[in-house]
């Protein structure tokens, strides 16, 4: 996220990742095979620092209800700003939005499409 350190870019793929795990958008934000696994467990799995964790929290909520719970939210808030947490909420929703379109539309995830096609 803004102003984050490099690990801010793989918070704010998270939701994408979510959906994407077992594919390249994962592995070229530089997650590797046990990360990328921990994704698909889950923020309950171990391994996951306090903030790793309350963040992937709060992106399985806002993917789960459209929501945080007031608990996840004073954590999140605790552990970052507030111009943070609108670009996560943001964050999510945008890949929502995109993983909606490309199950609507049918579009091929990168494994099922032919090799050098983007």
């Amino acid at each position: 996220m803004a102003g984050d350190d490099s690990r801010g870019r793989w918070f704010g793929l998270l939701a994408g990742i979510r959906v994407y795990a077992p594919h390249s958008l994962g592995r070229r934000a530089g997650l590797g095979p046990d990360q990328l696994a921990r994704v698909a467990a889950g923020s309950d799995a171990d391994g996951w620092t306090e903030r790793e964790r309350t963040i992937l929290r709060a992106v399985e909520q806002l993917v789960g209800e459209g929501d945080i719970d007031d608990d996840t939210w004073a954590r999140l808030r605790m552990l970052l700003s507030e111009p943070q947490c609108i670009e996560l909420c943001l964050l999510v929703g945008h890949y929502e939005m995109v993983a909606t379109t490309v199950a609507t539309l049918r579009i091929p995830l990168d494994r099922e499409r032919p090799r050098g096609r983007r």
